[in-house]
């Protein structure tokens, strides 16, 4: 996962820090003191969370999607908060927004399932992605291109989406998805890079909804000298 939040992903990069890596070898795992017990109670919190419709396997026993963050990720949220007038839109200006369903987790299960067709074995995209061993949630993702099937990013979030999406009034996924893929490279956070491009947008150097152009901006932040790169 990346640390952007607070200026983190700055000071590793001021540093010349790429990674923090957790090396296991030759450490210990603690053990339970009543090892019986707590392995039942796993068992039976692992089955709950199974048979629930937000938390559940990925197939129900007629093969259709069942669990809600296996099958969308926490980009769920996108569709049922638009609905309620509750989704950070146009700068949070608005509660709605006429494209949000085109970036929703929804949108990226079906670009995944589409890739998946074209390309067979050899596609890269994911849902149900645990992003470490063990998980039960599985609710990442890794996004694919759409003409390669090749990993575009990983994961695209709700809070991404809405940040970059729809807080930018922006609904084309690979927009949205290229934003969140140089917000990693840059060590940047989402949320806080979302609200400096809607930013620029209030203050009309770039528009609402230009993604092409909310790229390129994003863009200049590679650029030292850039002002636009500055203020973002």
């Amino acid at each position: 996962r990346y640390a952007g939040r607070g200026g983190l992903g700055a000071v590793f990069g001021s540093k010349r820090i790429v990674a923090v890596i957790s090396d296991p070898t030759g450490g210990s795992v603690p053990s339970p003191k009543d090892k019986a017990r707590f392995d039942k109670g796993r068992k039976a919190l692992h089955e709950a969370l199974d048979k629930h419709a937000l938390t559940g396997k990925l197939n129900d026993d007629e093969g259709n999607p069942y669990g809600a963050l296996k099958n969308y990720g926490t980009n769920v949220l996108q569709n049922i908060l638009n609905e309620s007038g509750s989704l950070p839109a146009k700068g949070f200006s608005s509660g709605r927004f006429s494209g949000a369903s085109k970036i929703s987790g929804e949108a990226v299960h079906e670009l995944i399932d589409k890739v998946k067709k074209k390309f067979g074995d050899a596609a890269e995209g994911r849902y149900a992605h645990a992003c470490h061993p063990g998980c039960v949630m599985a609710c990442s993702n890794v996004v694919p291109y759409e003409d390669t099937g090749k990993a575009h990013v990983s994961p695209l979030e709700y809070e991404s989406a809405w940040a970059l999406g729809t807080n930018l009034n922006i609904d084309v996924l690979y927009d949205v998805a290229e934003l969140n893929r140089l917000c990693n490279d840059l060590g940047l956070d989402t949320i806080e890079t979302g609200n400096a491009l809607a930013m620029l947008m209030e203050g009309g150097v770039i528009k609402y909804g230009d993604g092409p152009a909310a790229i390129k901006a994003l863009k200049e932040v590679y650029k030292p000298d850039s002002v636009i790169g500055k203020l973002i």
